[in-house]
C-alpha cells in the first residue's frame, strides 16, 4: 500500500499484534477489500513501544507493535545536535505528534540537509500526518500501563505553519532572530499527502525564501507546525507584523505563539546557504 510505503521505518521482525500486556482498544473494522485511509507510526511517550496504527475512514483500528527504527528519534537527535532542542521554540520535553513533510520541488527537507538559496525561491509543499494524541484507556490517570494512541482526524482542527530563521543575519551574530519568513494559519490536515496543506490556510506573512549571504555560514531554518486552540479568533496580517524586509526581523515567535495559545505538534528543519557559499574544502 502506498500509505504503508510512506512510513520511514525499518522492520526488524514480523508484525506482532498488540498483546495482553497493554489495554485493548475497541474499534470497528471495515471489510478486508476496503482501501486503507491512512497509516502512521508513533512511539508512546508513556510506554517503551512503537505503535503502528491504521485509520479506515477516520476510525482508529487496533494498534500493532513492531520493532522499528522510525525517524522521530533521528529528528530529535538532529535538533539537539544543532542546538535547536531545547530552544525558546522547542522545549526539552517536546515529542512530535505528527510527521511534518516539507519539500522544495522534488527535494525533501530532512532534518538538517542543505539547500541553496536558488532551491528555495518558491514556497515549499507542506503536508503532515493525522495528529496522534494520547489518552488513558481507563479511568485512571494516564501512565505507562494505560496510554493508548488516537489519530485525530477531525476537520475542525486547524494549524499554523511558521518558517523562521534563528541565525539572522549570521550564525555568529544572530541579532535579528527570529527572522520571519512565512506564516500560514487555519491550515487543515489533508487526506491526500501529495496536496499542499498550506493551500487550505490563510497566509499571514507571505513566503520569502531563505537568502543567506555567500560569505555567511549556513543558517538553520525551522518549519514549525502548531495546533490552534478551539475558538481562536481568525488571525490577520496585523496580528503578526509587517511584511517589509526590515519588519520581518526579530520576530518573537515564542511570545507570539503563546499569546494565541498555539501548541507545537510538528517540526522539520534544514540548512540554507547562499548559492556561492563553500565550506572551504569542497562544494556541497
Amino acid at each position: 500500500m502506498e500509505e504503508q510505503r510512506a512510513i520511514s521505518a525499518r522492520t526488524d521482525s514480523p508484525q506482532e499484534t498488540l498483546g495482553a500486556d497493554l489495554p485493548p482498544i475497541t474499534a470497528q473494522c471495515p471489510p478486508a477489500h476496503e482501501d486503507v485511509h491512512s497509516t502512521s507510526s508513533v512511539k508512546s511517550p508513556h510506554h517503551p513501544t512503537t505503535y503502528i496504527f491504521t485509520t479506515y475512514h477516520g476510525i482508529l483500528q487496533k494498534p500493532t507493535r513492531m520493532a522499528l527504527q522510525i525517524d522521530t528519534p533521528a529528528l530529535l537527535s538532529s535538533l539537539s545536535t544543532a542546538n535547536l532542542l531545547p530552544s525558546p521554540l522547542i522545549p526539552e520535553t517536546f515529542t512530535p505528534s505528527v510527521r511534518l513533510t516539507v519539500s522544495f520541488n522534488d527535494k525533501a527537507v530532512a532534518a538538517g540537509n542543505l539547500f541553496r538559496s536558488s532551491d528555495c525561491k518558491i514556497a515549499p509543499t507542506i503536508s503532515f500526518t493525522p495528529e496522534v494524541r494520547w489518552f488513558a484507556a481507563s479511568s485512571h490517570p494516564i501512565d505507562s500501563t494505560n496510554a493508548m494512541p488516537q489519530a485525530n482526524t477531525s476537520k475542525d482542527i486547524t494549524y499554523t505553519v511558521l518558517l523562521v530563521d534563528p541565525d539572522a543575519p549570521t550564525p555568529e551574530d544572530p541579532k535579528f532572530a527570529y527572522w520571519r519568513h512565512w506564516v500560514v494559519s487555519l491550515v487543515s490536515q489533508s487526506d491526500d499527502a501529495s496536496k499542499d496543506a498550506t493551500k487550505s490556510g490563510k497566509t499571514l506573512t507571505e513566503y520569502l525564501g531563505p537568502g543567506p549571504k555567500d560569505d555567511s555560514k549556513p543558517h538553520r531554518y525551522l518549519f514549525l507546525l502548531y495546533r490552534e486552540p478551539a475558538g481562536l479568533k481568525e488571525l490577520t496580517k496585523e496580528d503578526v507584523g509587517g511584511e517589509e524586509f526590515a519588519q520581518r526581523r526579530s520576530f518573537d515567535a515564542k511570545v507570539w505563539t503563546e499569546r494565541y495559545g498555539l501548541e507545537l505538534v510538528g517540526v522539520n528543519w534544514m540548512l540554507g546557504a547562499g548559492d556561492g557559499w563553500t565550506d572551504g574544502k569542497s562544494e556541497l
